[in-house]
């Protein structure tokens, strides 16, 4: 989370400071130089992972499934036009009697979701490089 708390808005620049200092990092560990710097591309990738997590249309609790009309929605090419829509349905349910959306709660689900997907990624390239040591390892 220490990384990735402020990718979604960050700029290029920003994400690959953040993954160099996720390489960096790693020193303290006890891992070399080069391969801490080398950490960093893996570093890069999870910021990627997480910004793609992060940016994923998820449809809001007020508006169920059943009430969205999907083609409509898959045909917007970009995700603020997507989001854009779906307040103006959620708009059109608050005149219904449905609560009004809490945008904070759903920008910090989304981020709760984006870290859990490049942790869990993070975790699966953990294992495959200990699984790669290991049969190293086991060869020499």
């Amino acid at each position: 989370m220490l990384f990735r708390y402020g990718t979604e808005t960050a700029t290029i620049l920003q994400t690959v400071t953040r993954s160099l200092l996720f390489g960096i990092v790693h020193l303290a560990a006890g891992v070399p130089v080069a391969a801490a710097l080398a950490l960093s591309i893996p570093g890069l990738v999870f910021a990627v992972v997480y910004r793609a997590a992060y940016r994923s249309p998820v449809v809001p609790v007020p508006v169920s499934a059943g009430q969205i009309d999907w083609e409509t929605y898959t045909a917007m090419p970009k995700v603020g036009d997507r989001l854009a829509w779906l307040t103006a349905q959620m708009e059109q349910r608050d005149a219904n009697g449905r609560a009004p959306t809490n945008w904070d709660t759903m920008q910090n689900a989304a981020r709760d979701r984006a870290t859990d997907v490049a942790a869990a990624v993070h975790t699966v390239s953990n294992w495959c490089g200990l699984g790669l040591l290991f049969v190293i390892l086991t060869l020499t």
